[in-house]
């Protein structure tokens, strides 16, 4: 029962653990739940691709359920205060912080007060080492519980701590698409109010948006920091499934700024891992073609998140990214992580 934070450039394997649920955004409409235990967290990148992992585990308190993301979401399709240009060659060291629902505790400490231990040699470890080692990479990847309170108060936390230390940040986000990202200049300029920028981005058709994520919205504004709308348009996601990708990339250059593709679609662990649950979840019969229908659309997420992250790195005022997304895009190298992988070898 534990929050998983990923840190430093070495492969690790955690302790085993029971009754951990995970889900993170994945699929067309729903969170995908991950596997309910997992002894072992993978290396980032293999040996010779760049840096790779350890395991930090951290004990909140509270019980957690899956959420589902709902299918319908209103945006628009236009202009945009900034979009992502070419990535740069870049070696990208990472850390990852994999957020889970905890089951059976029953206080609540303050984030920086929870057990937080090294999963490599087992040792307990303080939040101050925890703030360092973000400090020392330049993306820190946050795969969240989207329901888990806790684990909310602590990525807020870590974000508050981290651009208090070093504002040559951007904070990135999942649940913002990039056709929303002039409506978010706009709000971080002060030209409208929180209000109008969550009803004209639709940012309220994520559960908890005021508890969870208006608050890091809150601290990088008043830091002075760039927040990226990293997401791909649903519309385009939904296409890919339906449509395929030849029809994706036919589209307008106005709308192709809107998404990125994958290069080819993931056919290790990521897919498989995918596949097994899309089979375990469905009650009828479904076919492997299908799913990695789905799966192309899910990679149509994983690739435009990675390209805006490699793109914000590009700015001149970004020395780090603190992406924030559903923890199944980045358990056990997962398709974000490729994705940024690839640009950033």
């Amino acid at each position: 029962d534990d929050i998983t934070v990923i840190v430093d450039r070495r492969t690790t394997t955690t302790r085993p653990k029971t009754d951990l649920k995970t889900f993170g955004a994945g699929m067309d409409d729903t969170s995908l739940p991950a596997p309910r235990s997992r002894a072992a967290t993978n290396a980032l990148a293999a040996p010779g691709r760049g840096p790779s992992a350890r395991t930090i585990r951290s004990t909140p308190a509270t019980t957690g359920s899956a959420v589902r993301k709902p299918a319908a979401r209103t945006t628009r399709i236009g202009d945009t205060g900034w979009m992502p240009g070419p990535p740069l060659p870049r070696a990208v060291p990472l850390l990852l912080l994999l957020m889970a629902s905890i089951a059976g505790c029953r206080a609540t400490p303050a984030p920086d007060e929870l057990p937080m231990y090294d999963g490599e040699a087992g040792n307990p470890i303080a939040w101050e080492e925890l703030v360092a080692r973000s400090l020392a990479v330049d993306v820190v990847m946050i795969g969240e519980e989207h329901d888990d309170a806790n684990a909310h108060a602590l990525q807020a936390a870590l974000i508050a701590d981290l651009l208090a230390l070093d504002a040559r940040s951007a904070v990135s986000l999942e649940m913002l698409e990039r056709d929303e990202q002039s409506d978010l200049d706009a709000w971080l300029r002060d030209e409208i109010e929180t209000a109008e920028m969550v009803e004209r981005t639709g940012a309220s058709s994520w559960r908890g948006w005021d508890d969870f994520y208006q608050p890091v919205l809150d601290i990088a504004k008043s830091s002075g920091v760039p927040v990226v709308a990293a997401n791909a348009p649903r519309s385009y996601v939904r296409r890919a499934r339906l449509e395929g990708y030849d029809v994706l990339r036919a589209l307008p250059e106005e709308e192709l700024l809107l998404f990125d593709l994958p290069e080819t679609l993931d056919q290790g662990p990521y897919w498989e891992r995918f596949r097994d649950l899309m089979l375990e979840y469905r009650e009828d019969e479904v076919e492997v073609e299908e799913i990695r229908r789905t799966f192309s659309s899910q990679m149509v997420w994983d690739a435009t998140m990675g390209a805006s992250v490699a793109s914000a790195l590009d700015r001149p005022e970004v020395d780090r990214v603190i992406h924030l997304l559903g923890r199944f895009h980045g358990d056990f190298e997962g398709g974000t992580i490729r994705e940024l992988r690839r640009l950033r070898p």
